[in-house]
């Protein structure tokens, strides 16, 4: 995304320079997200129950 972003702004004139500050900007963005989800989803108990009944309705469906 922050290439695609960059190669528009970069088109339209922009330095990169200019675009420091934006690219920061997303990249921490994009890492609280990547962190956030990590620390809700990860080996919480509500986490492992998710996946225990996603595998119980595997299992029933494929006959096993």
């Amino acid at each position: 995304m922050l290439t695609a972003l960059g190669a528009y702004w970069m088109s339209q004139g922009a330095s990169p320079a200019g675009m420091a500050p934006w690219a920061l900007a997303f990249t921490a963005l994009f890492t609280g997200i990547t962190c956030y989800t990590w620390w809700y989803y990860g080996d919480s108990p509500k986490a492992l129950a998710l996946q225990a009944k996603t595998e119980a309705k595997k299992t029933q469906r494929l006959g096993q």
